[in-house]
């Protein structure tokens, strides 16, 4: 190489110049550029040359970590996927089990309904309350009217004996019973509702259970007395009417203590059937 100060050549690995002593800068070829007004452009087909050999040239590495990177995605997708099957059988079993009582409770909703039409059905068919009454009774009443009228000398026809009653139009049992009574009949001045009954087990405020006429005439003219037995608010009594010439037949408790007592007694007696 030469020296930079005084142009000596000096050998190629001289460190200072054996002239005049410079120091010798020693420049590598391997670092030397090529000015760049000398250097080619290069073309397109080079380039892609280029470029497919520097891909080519990739390291093994990148083509493993994009492989590993398209497992993990897959396998993520998968997860979610199974995830989101499994979450939906856990709501549809827990519907089903939710709507398994509530078939159960309807089940036992519709048991205790039919079990209540069942009760209510046994009770409208029942007696509302125990039998004040019976044939027994009845029977018991005709014996005491047949002494009684003895006694009072007079003769009347009565239910109790099995024969129809009328009094001056009006009939009985049949005008109690078909509700015709109710133009001819009160009590005590009153439009009252009378229920014909063979056992006075309901839970009406006058339960008649028989019926008697005497028919007589009195200073030439025709008289009829009239007996209701009834049990009024479930007390016995017996009303009597002794109307003449009136359309409207208005019956009171009588006042023959007798007859009231002789009724009573049976009435009150141990219910026989």
């Amino acid at each position: 190489m030469f020296c930079p100060n005084c142009g000596t050549k000096n050998d190629e690995h001289a460190v200072f110049c054996k002239n005049c002593g410079t120091r010798l800068e020693v420049t590598p070829t391997a670092t030397r550029k090529t000015p760049i007004a000398n250097q080619r452009p290069i073309s397109s087909e080079q380039f892609s040359a280029t470029r497919a050999t520097q891909t080519a040239n990739k390291p093994a590495s990148s083509r493993r970590n994009g492989i590993i990177i398209a497992i993990v995605i897959a396998v993520v997708v998968i997860a979610a996927g199974g995830g989101y099957y499994f979450y939906r059988q856990s709501q549809k079993s827990n519907v089903t089990a939710t709507a398994a009582p509530k078939k159960k409770a309807n089940s036992q909703t519709a048991n205790s309904q039919a079990a209540t039409k069942s009760t209510s059905k046994a009770t409208s068919e029942a007696p509302t309350k125990a039998a004040l009454w019976s044939t027994a009774k009845t029977a018991d009443l005709s014996s005491f009217m047949s002494s009684w009228q003895d006694t009072m000398n007079q003769s009347y026809i009565g239910t109790y004996d099995g024969q129809s009653v009328d009094d001056d139009g009006a009939s009985f049992p049949e005008d109690i019973k078909n509700g015709s009574y109710k133009s001819e009949v009160t009590v005590d001045n009153n439009e009252v509702t009378l229920k014909w009954t063979s056992k006075a087990n309901t839970d009406d405020k006058y339960q008649v259970v028989a019926a008697a006429v005497y028919d007589h005439e009195k200073d030439g003219e025709e008289q009829t007395i009239a007996y209701l037995y009834v049990f009024h608010n479930d007390e016995p009594d017996v009303l009597v009417s002794q109307d003449t010439d009136s359309d409207v037949h208005n019956f009171t408790s009588s006042r023959n203590q007798d007859l009231q007592n002789g009724f009573a007694k049976i009435a009150n007696a141990a219910t026989n059937h």
